[in-house]
């Protein structure tokens, strides 16, 4: 399949088409749903994510894939303005290409917080200081980005899943994925914020279950920390984050080895009339085998980078972004590297709709799905069409 022409052809449909269609739907705004409960505010809101795509190269195939994500939460405020919160993140249907990076898990998020003047303390399943306060290079649309993409267009040529399964980019340091911990943020001064987790145990009731589908813990005691920082100058912001992650091996298991990882982040945008371009990179350097949280090898670090721009005007935002990770051969496993660019334009229907066009080109080593050191460029076409409230 030639995908350069088929990109072309449905760029200027949706160039054509996309301004007459939201002249029909343009002032839709659906607000997430809300109710109160005595003192208690509830509010349900929802993410719907579907997508046809193509691929060719290697396992080539034409297909639709999606997911729907609910995400409850129960509120409470008291008379001196603290707020208790309880929150979900569940993903209630997906498929095996529309998993994200929690690996697929139904309860992805569930967790309390508790917001004062003095700062938000966190505790439950939720993601650590670290990855919630990162930052990355801008995106057209987070959902289908190289970097920590919730959905995947490359099937695995034996299991016929993701083919990133086994080396998904991360930029942001995700070291303790989204176990069990307890978190702390501070308030924004001088355009600073600062955040810290600690995890007591890498189990498998997290992410994913660990490689071997072992259910002792890998690691035990993450700790993590993160400095953000934030400033606009007139019609210019700029953003940028350092995060890094220690943890303690579980000795029972055989070949552990103590955790270590970093990331940093920056990205800055101008804004000039209804026009904005924004640029930004992220860097991540783990002891994580090809970042699976847990397994920790004795072999050579995994590293990504991740870089884009983006122009928006009006409700269109075009972008390109570039990402390349490698991770070190260990015990036994192939060294992994991974290479892709992928421009993209989207058109923003309304404040619930947004639905992006674009290509991505991967280069992949080894096959996935061979268990070889062959290399495989695969290159796919995508509509998505992203739903929130």
């Amino acid at each position: 399949m030639r995908i350069g022409p088929l990109l072309l052809l449905g760029l200027g449909a949706c160039a054509t088409a996309g301004p007459a269609v939201a002249s029909d739907i343009a002032d839709w705004n659906i607000s997430p749903y809300t109710a109160e409960l005595g003192p208690v505010g509830i509010s349900l809101s929802a993410t719907a994510s579907g997508a046809a795509y193509a691929t060719s190269g290697t396992g080539g195939l034409v297909g639709v894939t999606g997911s729907l994500l609910l995400a409850p939460k129960l509120e409470w405020q008291a008379d001196n303005g603290w707020v208790l919160a309880l929150h979900a993140d569940l993903l209630a249907w997906h498929d095996q290409l529309s998993g994200g990076i929690y690996g697929g898990r139904v309860v992805e998020f569930a967790y309390a917080t508790l917001q004062t003047p003095y700062g938000r303390i966190a505790l439950g399943l939720e993601d650590g200081a670290a990855y919630s306060l990162s930052v990355t290079g801008p995106k057209v649309d987070d959902a289908v980005s190289l970097d920590a993409p919730q959905t995947v267009f490359f099937r695995e040529l034996l299991t016929h899943g993701s083919a990133l399964d086994e080396f998904r980019l991360v930029t942001g340091e995700f070291a303790s994925g989204n176990v069990p911990k307890m978190s702390y943020y501070s308030p924004r001064l001088f355009g600073i914020a600062a955040g810290a987790s600690y995890t007591p145990s890498q189990s498998g009731t997290g992410t994913y279950p660990l490689p071997d589908g072992a259910s002792s813990p890998r690691q035990k005691n993450i700790l993590e920390a993160a400095v953000n920082y934030e400033r606009a100058l007139d019609s210019f912001t700029f953003r940028s984050y350092a995060g890094f992650a220690e943890g303690t091996a579980d000795r029972s298991v055989s070949g552990s080895s103590d955790l270590r990882d970093f990331g940093l982040g920056a990205n800055g945008s101008y804004d000039f009339g209804d026009t904005s371009l924004a640029t930004g990179l992220a860097y991540r350097h783990s002891d994580d085998y090809a970042f699976e949280p847990g397994e920790i090898l004795p072999g050579e670090a995994t590293h990504a980078l991740d870089t884009s721009v983006t122009l928006a005007r009006g409700a269109w935002i075009g972008g390109f972004e570039f990402a390349n990770g490698e991770a070190g051969s260990a015990e036994g496993r192939p060294e992994e590297h991974l290479r892709g660019f992928a421009p993209s334009i989207a058109y923003v229907l309304n404040s619930n709709l947004q639905l992006t066009l674009g290509w991505q080109r991967l280069q992949l080593t080894p096959l996935a799905g061979h268990g070889t050191n062959a290399s495989t460029t695969r290159d796919a076409v995508y509509l998505h069409l992203d739903f929130h409230v």
